[in-house]
């Protein structure tokens, strides 16, 4: 498949999803204590996620227009070819959306942070012990610290999980 059909599904894809994300901002509960409400940040991914997508969209079908002037595509870039990273990427994410409420953020995103990482290595690295050093170091402080950036500074608590 070539760079610019992955290009242009991604792009359908994530207006979609923007779509569904906006549509599912609707059922969450308001409250008084924020100004502008909890349905303002995910409303803003969206929109902000949609324009995005269509720019992107509108991006593959220009180098599309182009592309057809000039020679086909190679028989062997038509097979259609499994990328496995991209669904591994994408069991990992439904996962974790799945188990968040339940699990935690630190936990589950310690343990996903530590799987898309090794995911996302180069073939061979992952043998390698400053590799797994530096991915367990980034996997344990970065969500600590989003936790307590959300927690302190915005005052907005993530799931706590197991911990709570």
């Amino acid at each position: 498949m070539s760079s610019i059909r992955k290009d242009l599904y991604s792009g359908i894809f994530f207006f979609l999803f923007s779509i569904f994300l906006y549509a599912e901002s609707f059922a969450i509960k308001l409250s008084k204590a924020d100004a502008l409400g909890p349905q303002f940040f995910p409303r803003m991914v969206a929109i902000v996620m949609a324009v995005l997508s269509i720019i992107q969209i509108l991006k593959c079908i220009k180098k599309a227009s182009q592309k057809e002037t000039m020679q086909s595509e190679s028989a062997v870039e038509k097979k259609f070819s499994w990328n496995l990273p991209l669904i591994l990427t994408i069991v990992l994410l439904a996962g974790y959306f799945l188990l968040l409420e339940y699990v935690g953020f630190i936990i589950l995103t310690t343990i996903y942070l530590f799987c898309q990482i090794f995911l996302l290595l180069p073939k061979g690295s992952i043998k390698n012990k400053r590799y797994l050093t530096i991915a367990t170091i980034i996997s344990i402080v970065a969500p600590v610290c989003i936790y307590m950036l959300f927690y302190k500074v915005f005052m907005i608590f993530l799931p706590a999980g197991l911990l709570g």
